[in-house]
């Protein structure tokens, strides 16, 4: 009977580059729930913190939120949802979330502008946006009357 010869330490040599290269297909998958480019999001919805009110320069109670479905109207976790102020001059803190495992996305916080009216935006790919409306508080300096 013949037998194969072989260098002292090749099937060593061997056995570590298949594990590596397993190890590698399985960095390299893409199995998991994040979805950069929001290719099947079919809906994005208010969540949370519409309609609030605070003082100017304050920042609202409840951090605005959004709810990203797909076409079966299940939640999508992973989604970038991108927020911004369109009206008010205030600012947002957090402002490109993605969505976590039960589909909502949520800003740190939202802080209103000096005057007038108060917009906040979600944005999902192209999807049309969802618009936060939020109105200043009266300062006590405001509402009091001096006679």
């Amino acid at each position: 009977m013949s037998r194969l010869h072989t260098a002292p330490g090749s099937f060593r040599f061997r056995a570590l580059a298949t594990m590596m290269f397993a190890v590698m297909l399985t960095a390299c998958s893409d199995n998991s729930t994040t979805n950069p480019d929001n290719s099947e999001a079919a809906s994005v919805a208010l969540s949370a913190g519409d309609q609030q009110q605070a003082a100017s320069g304050a920042a609202v109670a409840e951090a605005p939120a959004v709810i990203v479905r797909d076409d079966s109207g299940d939640p999508m976790s992973g989604v970038l949802v991108t927020f911004s102020v369109t009206s008010g001059s205030g600012s947002v803190s957090g402002a490109t979330p993605h969505t976590d495992a039960s589909g909502i996305a949520r800003v740190t916080s939202w802080t209103l502008g000096s005057s007038g009216e108060q917009k906040l935006e979600a944005r999902v790919g192209t999807l049309n946006p969802v618009v936060f409306t939020a109105t200043l508080a009266a300062t006590s300096s405001e509402s009091t009357v001096t006679v």
